[in-house]
């Protein structure tokens, strides 16, 4: 990833490589978050940017707040959804409107990259939007065109968020980044 979020991730994340950028990344947008509801209120936000053949990467610590996240982005798509981790299922899949379904992945678990054709992860990726959290598990499957997104460590003023994407998500996170400014 960018320099910054390569050292999140290596410092972060079990010791692992860091993920490389996505193609034509832009300097990541920095927020912090200092509760969860406000991780949630991000994940409402980037879910009404996202479309079908998505891909949003979560990285983080243990406890960071990575399915707080998807919680949001889910109840902003599918208001009747009970989104949980599926830290042991791997695999949660969520109705949406207009059909596109919402895939959300932990590989947290994952045994090994191969693993990912039991999932569904090469089916149809631009038919759903994809929410994955520890996709440092993904080895050569990693999707180029993505939003990157990592979670620092807390401190006593909450936890810095970085975003960064290829592609027009900087012209999608900046028209959100607006919209709560107005």
């Amino acid at each position: 990833m960018l320099k910054m979020l390569k050292a999140l991730l290596t410092t972060k994340q079990r010791g692992l490589e860091p993920m490389p950028s996505p193609a034509n990344a832009v300097t990541p947008q920095k927020i912090c978050l200092n509760h969860a509801e406000a991780t949630r209120a991000l994940g409402a936000k980037i879910a009404k940017c996202a479309r079908a053949g998505d891909h949003i990467l979560l990285m983080g610590p243990l406890g960071a707040g990575k399915t707080t996240l998807v919680q949001g982005f889910v109840k902003a798509l599918a208001p009747d959804a009970e989104p949980l981790s599926p830290t042991f299922t791997l695999l949660n899949i969520y109705p949406r409107v207009l059909d596109v379904p919402i895939y959300h992945y932990d590989l947290y678990r994952l045994d090994s990259p191969r693993d990912l054709v039991e999932l569904s992860w090469f089916e149809d990726p631009h038919a759903r939007i994809t929410l994955v959290e520890w996709p440092d598990r993904l080895g050569n499957a990693l999707p180029e065109s993505r939003l990157d997104i990592a979670f620092g460590s807390a401190d006593d003023r909450g936890r810095d968020v970085w975003l960064a994407g290829d592609g027009d998500w900087p012209a999608r996170l900046k028209a959100m980044d607006a919209a709560k400014t107005n």
